[in-house]
This record gives structure tokens, sequence and C-alpha cells, in this order.
């Protein structure tokens, strides 16, 4: 069931691997419905019919090909990523090989600047909040706003008082009360 539409469809699909990430495994196969190389969560795989039909896995396809401009499973169009961290971020962010792009540089004060080539993606965004007030998006700005944008969304979830919300104002952040609470 694509998670996309919620209703179950039918594909024909050309397997090609089974592929595991963060908790998920996967196939990545060739769908002659949208008649290009695609990835199926097994978990949303409800039934399977083996057919006759002959096929062969290209001998070009590589899956650290498919997925070289994804940090994640989400695959797109590779821009150049720079996030700041703070020091207390960056302690455990220099520990890992998020990407095989990345580029560390030690900033004064203990920040690092990671420097990626990936898909501005939903994934890529939601990684980035999953460092809370320990991270800021320098580039691109598209990414930038996307993350501004959802931290707004999720402030706002939280803000005490019924019809007590945050808005955005020219001198910065302000509240704003509904006319139902004067």
């Amino acid at each position: 069931t694509p998670l996309r539409t919620g209703r179950p469809g039918t594909r024909a699909v050309n397997p090609y691997r089974l592929w595991y990430y963060d908790g998920t495994l996967y196939l990545i196969g060739y769908c002659h419905e949208r008649k290009d190389t695609r990835l199926f969560a097994i978990d949303r795989i409800t039934a399977l019919q083996v057919t006759d039909r002959p096929f062969q896995i290209p001998f070009y396809f590589s899956t650290d090909d498919y997925f070289k401009d994804a940090l994640g499973v989400y695959r797109g169009e590779a821009e150049e990523i720079s996030v700041l961290f703070e020091k207390k971020a960056a302690l455990w962010v220099r520990e890992r090989k998020w990407h095989s792009s990345q580029t560390i540089t030690p900033l004064r004060g203990g920040k690092i600047q990671l420097d990626l080539r990936v898909a501005v993606t939903p994934e890529l965004m939601q990684w980035v909040m999953g460092f809370g007030a320990q991270v800021e998006v320098i580039a691109p700005v598209r990414l930038r706003r996307m993350v501004e944008n959802e931290a707004w969304k999720v402030a706002g979830k939280y803000q005490k008082g019924k019809g007590n919300r945050l808005v955005r104002t020219k001198s910065g952040v302000g509240r704003k009360r509904a006319a139902d609470d004067v």
C-alpha cells in the first residue's frame, strides 16, 4: 500500500535487490507502471505473485549509485548542503560518517560545519530538526526555509493558553491572542 495514497495497488516489478536501512527492509526494482527503478517498503507489500516473465538486472545497476545523493531512502537532485552544529551536537556529529560526500570543518568554540552533497528531501529536513537548537542550516536557502517552517509549526503546538500562539513579526517573535480571549 503506497504511503502517499493509502490505497492498495498492483505493480509489476522486476526485483533487483533487497536493502535494509534504519530498521526497514526495502525492495529495489524496476516498476513497469512508473517505467523507472523504484523503492518499495517490504512492510507495505500485502501480496506477491511470481510470474514467468523473464528479466535481467542491468549490469550497471549499483545500490551505492542508486542512493549516492540520498541521506537515507529519499532520492533527488544533489545540492551543496552546509550545516552548522553547536559544540554539544558537534561532539556526536563528528563521530559518524553521515554520507560519503561529507566534510567537517572545525570552528571556534567547539562548533563544526558539516558540508554534504545530497538531495534536499523531507527526510533531510527531519534529520536536521532532530538536532533541535544545536543546528543551523547555512545553505541552501530552500532547506533553511523548510526547517524554519517546520520549526514554526512545532512551536505553535507547544504554546500555552487557549488561542495564544506564536506569530512572526518584523521585529522577531510575538504572541497573538485570539479575539475570544479578550
